[in-house]
């Protein structure tokens, strides 16, 4: 039985490359490289491509932020 994947429309990419991320970001595409290879931020690899989750970034954002002293 296939599992059935559902992607909510919004204002956002469904998924993004590793350039996009670095856009998103605001990092060289480098530092987006390494942190996707590191598994810093999950990713998917479909047909030799490399597509991130934009709820992984959030996460990954979430998980980062600092707060004010």
């Amino acid at each position: 039985m296939a599992t059935e994947i559902q992607i909510e429309q919004g204002s956002e990419e469904a998924f993004y490359t590793v350039r996009s991320l670095a856009e998103k970001l605001s990092v060289s595409l480098g530092t987006a490289k390494s942190m996707v290879k590191e598994g810093e931020i999950p990713s998917y690899k479909f047909r030799g491509i490399r597509r991130i989750d934009p709820a992984d970034v959030a996460s990954y954002l979430a998980e980062h932020r600092e707060e004010a002293a």
